[in-house]
């Protein structure tokens, strides 16, 4: 409800007027009334004063879209043709798409065809006139083009590696002849078997180029077998893509006298699980599966593995390497010295005055342990290949050949090959490869004088001992989970 303002003013007046009139502290001078009165003035004459609109927010501006031109090989046709020529038949598609025909060179244009369409999209009535002829089809700008041949390539993480394997056993038996067993991998390169493949899907008249250092394949056929070869690729890459991490454990254990034989296994079963007689797979036989509760991964493992292994003599960690393998793909460990040896030999005499000219050439072959090994997936398992090589070069004999001389290395090499398959964190342990280096014993009474030099032969003797070791190597192959593989990378 709006009081009139004349009725406000005289109200506010007739009060001014009675506080003046007052006495005491409560009257007003008229410099006090009128202010009194100005400030009602300006509060009466505010809502009168007409309020400034607030400027609106820019809406915002919308763009409308261009309209998608319709795709033609969308368009639906009704048509038959009874063993008409392939290129009059292609002729009245493009034209009902409105486009251009295009064929290139190796499409035979006279091909009879018969055919029948109802309401089929131009595209579908393509593939159902092209894919029975081995011949496809695209749309380039305004042209219909028609082919028969087509060019793809494909980028493939594959390594150019070799792998070059070989293992023999030889042994001569008193009665009967002589046997050999070997056993040989030649060099097979990853390429060589991806050309291979390639070229068995392509046809006849296809074209695979492979580039190993670029990791390119480039392949021109027809449309269908490029589609096989697609899908090929893809699994190929999709396997090759999976990593196996293998940890790797070399102990040397110096067996006891009485271990002649090698080592008792069913004594480390016993010391590893507690009960020797424990039927499991691979139990106290060669290649020993340890159980799943033992891990190698962690110290504690390794050294309940020592422990048991100390039940047959003096153990010695040779080397525990920790590798990651790409799927089907090789790799080699080595532990020990490479020693070289003096091969070839010349001295060339040359000028008048006779001056000589002395060249050497050099080998090296390995002292100590050789690993080669090879992971392949299948499934949540993993099939290990390993052929581990014991080196031990006893001696470098020198050679005389004329006036120069070269050297031969004497070399005890033992060796096995085995397959397993294991699950993912399993460990396999290998055994069976000895050696035998020799070693002086001094023998006599009392012990401190035969160690006296000269006097010592007087009060001892000095023997040959052959002391007797085993190598033991374990593995643990565990599968790489694709995200943890696509970190590490």
């Amino acid at each position: 409800m709006k009081v009139p303002r004349a009725l406000i003013l005289a109200l506010a007046t007739v009060g001014l007027t009675s506080c003046a009139s007052g006495h005491g502290s409560l009257a007003l001078s008229e410099e006090d009334r009128a202010s009194i009165l100005a400030e009602e003035l300006t509060w009466l004459d505010a809502p009168s004063q007409p309020q400034t609109p607030k400027p609106a927010a820019p809406r915002p501006v919308e763009v409308a879209e261009a309209p998608k031109r319709p795709d033609p090989l969308d368009r639906r046709i009704t048509l038959t043709a009874g063993g008409a020529p392939l290129n009059l038949l292609l002729s009245r598609l493009a034209d009902q798409a409105g486009l251009r025909l295009v064929t290139e060179q190796e499409v035979t244009a006279g091909t009879p065809v018969s055919a029948t369409f109802q309401r089929l999209t131009i595209r579908e009535a393509l593939g159902a006139v092209l894919t029975p002829l081995g011949l496809s089809s695209r749309v380039d700008g305004d042209a219909l083009v028609v082919y028969a041949f087509d060019t793809r390539s494909w980028t493939i993480s594959l390594p150019a590696v070799s792998l070059s394997e070989a293992t023999s056993l030889t042994k001569s038996v008193n009665l009967g002849p002589r046997a050999e067993v070997a056993i040989k991998v030649p060099d097979v390169s990853t390429w060589t078997e991806l050309e291979a493949a390639v070229k068995a899907i392509a046809s006849r008249d296809g074209t695979v180029v492979l580039s190993p250092t670029l990791g390119l394949v480039t392949v021109r056929d027809r449309p269908d077998r490029l589609r096989e070869i697609d899908r090929f690729l893809a699994r190929s890459e999709a396997e090759a893509a999976q990593q196996v991490a293998v940890e790797i454990h070399a102990f040397e254990v110096t067996l006891e006298g009485s271990d002649g034989y090698g080592m008792d296994w069913s004594r480390v079963w016993d010391s590893l699980v507690g009960d020797a007689s424990v039927s499991v797979a691979g139990a106290v036989t060669m290649p020993l599966t340890l159980p799943m509760g033992v891990s190698l991964s962690e110290p504690r493992g390794v050294r309940q593995f020592i422990r048991a292994l100390s039940s047959q003599g003096k153990v010695k960690v040779l080397s525990q390497p920790s590798i990651r393998l790409l799927n089907g793909h090789p790799a080699i460990v080595q532990a020990g010295r490479v020693r070289a040896f003096v091969t070839e030999a010349s001295q060339t005499v040359t000028g008048v005055t006779g001056a000589s000219m002395s060249a050497l050439k050099l080998g090296a072959v390995q002292d100590g342990v050789i690993l080669p090994l090879t992971a392949r997936i299948v499934q949540d398992e993993v099939i290990l290949n390993v052929a581990p090589i014991l080196s031990q070069v006893r001696d470098i004999r020198k050679v005389a050949s004329g006036p120069a001389s070269i050297e031969a290395p004497d070399v005890d090499r033992r060796s096995l090959q085995t397959t397993v398959r294991l699950r993912s964190g399993e460990t396999v342990v290998l055994g069976g490869l000895f050696s035998s280096p020799d070693g002086d014993e001094r023998l006599g009474f009392p012990i401190a004088l035969k160690h006296v030099p000269i006097v010592g032969w007087l009060f001892g003797a000095r023997k040959k001992s052959a002391v007797r070791t085993e190598l033991v190597l374990t593995l643990t192959p565990t599968i790489v989970a694709p995200a943890v593989a696509r970190r590490a990378s």
